[in-house]
């Protein structure tokens, strides 16, 4: 069972994790060698553009003593599943699990709605998930900061934009932070969608 998950997963072989997955259903006490196969399938599921199926792979584990439980991994990939598709409303519905189930979280679970929310043209709602991320002590990364960098300039918030500026430049001094320049384009692209005022003053704080 093991070596089917992984070659699903490292071959994109859906009919093998499709198998798998009714196989996992129909007999309750099959069971996989630990957590990291479990990834196997849901990532098997996310590549082919199935995330209820890889969140068929969380319920099972939720559901089974003694069972290895879905982890803050688990459920990132089937966030990411869902919402490079667009799909916010099912998206949503996992973070709520993950709320309810008391399941760590970290920026990247964060991330994947807040920057769904930016593609979608919600700002309030990304913001919204920006406030309750750093509430709860998660420190912004890279990435995080990317996708609010656009989303300050859609809300013409200064005051959020000023902090955002704050946090891109002690990134920008580290030297394990490799994803300065995707910030810096991320910046210049919300100054390009910002008022002309907003532009000048920006432009002078770089």
């Amino acid at each position: 069972l093991s070596r089917a998950m992984y070659l699903a997963s490292e071959h994109h072989r859906l009919e093998t994790a499709s198998l798998v997955l009714s196989l996992l259903q129909k007999y309750p006490g099959l069971r996989a060698s630990g957590a990291t196969d479990y990834m196997n399938l849901i990532k098997a599921f996310s590549h082919a553009s199935r995330p209820g199926d890889a969140l068929q792979v969380i319920m099972i584990m939720n559901q089974r003593k003694g069972e290895a439980k879905p982890s803050t991994l688990h459920y990132n990939a089937v966030l990411h599943a869902f919402t490079r598709l667009e799909r916010l409303a099912d998206a949503e519905a996992v973070f709520e699990e993950m709320r309810m189930r008391q399941v760590s979280m970290d920026a990247a679970t964060f991330n994947m709605l807040i920057s769904g929310f930016e593609r979608a043209r919600q700002p309030d709602r990304a913001l919204a998930l920006y406030e309750e991320m750093t509430k709860r002590g998660i420190q912004a990364d890279a990435y995080v900061l990317n996708s609010m960098i656009s989303v300050t300039a859609d809300l013409r918030n200064r005051t959020l934009a000023n902090g955002l500026l704050t946090r891109f430049r002690t990134l920008a001094g580290d030297p394990e932070e490799a994803s300065n320049d995707i910030m810096f384009g991320a910046f210049m692209h919300a100054l390009a969608k910002a008022d002309v005022g907003s532009r000048r003053e920006a432009l002078a704080l770089l």
